[in-house]
């Protein structure tokens, strides 16, 4: 009888790893480390269910106890949505559990008949190989499920769950007539219902996961694609930009040059008037903020410009000299994201209110961005992305940075406190 109950526990364990293979494919958020939260609701319903089996005398009522432990344990150590913890279950019943059993069923009472089957100590059992074949079928079972959805990154709706549940339910009902025509009328009339209905729900839960999945990651590119093109077009705008400031700076300094010539030979009152006018017509140019990269010069000159239409207080401390790790385009997604983001949190404040401030540098071994602006915390967002009309867009700013600082190993933290949205990145100077 000690065989049957290590052989018993070994199917057991095979049960919960599956569990943990979904959860590993499915659930993305673990509230502790990822390793105890795979770790402790293992241990926990491994041990449930060899005590409700051995010690206990729960019969049908285990598999209800255990189904509930296992969302209250999802639950617990994973800040997934409910509707993904029932579905983690549901999936995880239905096909390693359910379904390799019913392969079994299939096997012993179809194939083997009576060779299935031992007596000992007056008690009739399964032969104890057939459990070695059960774990083998399961563990083949787990493999095809983590192969299909181990790139899985749609989320579950309302609506998924709902088709899913019926196919649980479906399947669980099937389940349960076997189980109460073997051992309450002990007829075998209804395993061919759980062997077929088991195998359609199998195929259809990975067929319908699978297929929901790539039609998410296709969005997903298409997405990404508009998200590099329009970032590529904002590249664009800043190279063209840069070369204007260029020519502007050039044509600058000549006709600097020029109206010193023309003060010195025509020294009279009308044309030092004129010569001051147009000095100050163009004394703009020596405002240039100079941060030490050219290709962010026209960045901040920009969004100056735009600060200065707007009546917002712009305030710039950079340094970036000898500072050449980041590539034009991601300094471009970096500031040009962040900064449209400060004006536009500000631009709908009073005038005294409208201060954006900026300070960028190196710190011990870091390139430190910091971006700090005022903002009214009773002005809601909409769709708790943007108050911008063009939601979609621009719902990918932040995350547009994020990527950026990720691709040097940085960090970027948003914290907002006392009325002011603050924008942080500390990136590791190689």
């Amino acid at each position: 009888m000690i065989l049957y109950q290590c052989l018993d526990f070994l199917v057991t364990v095979t049960e919960v790893f599956s569990l943990v293979v979904l959860m590993t494919c499915l659930l993305k958020k673990p509230r502790f480390n990822p390793f105890i939260s795979k770790a402790i609701p293992f241990i926990t319903i491994i041990l449930s269910a060899y005590l409700f089996t051995w010690f206990t005398e729960f019969g049908a009522l285990k598999s209800i106890f255990i189904g509930l432990l296992t969302i209250l344990l999802l639950k617990i150590f994973y800040k997934d949505n409910l509707i993904l913890d029932i579905t983690v279950m549901e999936i995880w019943w239905t096909i390693p559990i359910f379904f390799t059993e019913a392969i079994i069923i299939g096997l012993t009472n179809f194939v083997l008949k009576d060779n299935a089957t031992t007596e000992i100590n007056g008690q009739l059992l399964v032969q104890w190989w057939i459990y070695l074949i059960l774990i083998v079928i399961r563990l083949i079972v787990i493999s095809i499920c983590y192969k299909a959805l181990k790139n899985f990154k749609y989320e579950i709706q309302m609506k998924d769950l709902g088709i899913l549940s019926v196919v649980f339910l479906f399947v669980f009902f099937c389940f349960f007539v076997v189980n109460y025509n073997l051992l309450n009328l002990n007829t075998t009339e209804a395993f061919s219902l759980y062997g077929i209905g088991s195998l359609f729900c199998f195929l259809f839960i990975i067929q319908f996961l699978y297929s929901k999945n790539t039609m998410y990651i296709r969005e997903l590119e298409k997405q990404n694609e508009f998200k590099i093109d329009k970032m590529q077009k904002q590249f664009e705008y800043y190279q063209s930009k840069q070369a204007y400031e260029e020519r502007i700076k050039s044509i600058y300094h000549d006709m600097k040059n020029h109206l010193l010539v023309l003060e010195n030979k025509e020294n009279t009152e009308e044309t030092q008037k004129m010569a001051k006018k147009l000095r100050e017509q163009i004394e703009s140019y020596e405002e240039y903020t100079h941060t030490g990269n050219e290709f962010l010069d026209v960045i901040i000159k920009d969004k100056t410009r735009i600060a200065k239409e707007k009546n917002i207080d712009f305030i710039v401390a950079i340094d970036f000299n000898n500072i050449n790790l980041i590539e034009p385009l991601d300094i471009s997604t970096i500031f040009g994201n962040a900064l449209d983001n400060a004006i536009e949190g500000v631009e709908k404040l009073p005038e005294e209110k409208r201060v954006i401030f900026v300070k960028s540098g190196k710190v011990n071994d870091f390139l430190s961005i910091v971006i700090e602006n005022n903002y009214n915390p009773e002005i809601k967002l909409e769709n708790k992305k943007t108050t911008k009309k063009d939601k979609f867009l621009h719902g990918y700013g932040i995350q547009n940075i994020k990527n950026a600082v990720e691709k040097y190993n940085g960090t970027c933290t948003i914290t907002k406190e006392n009325e002011k949205f603050t924008l942080k990145i500390l990136i590791p100077i190689k």
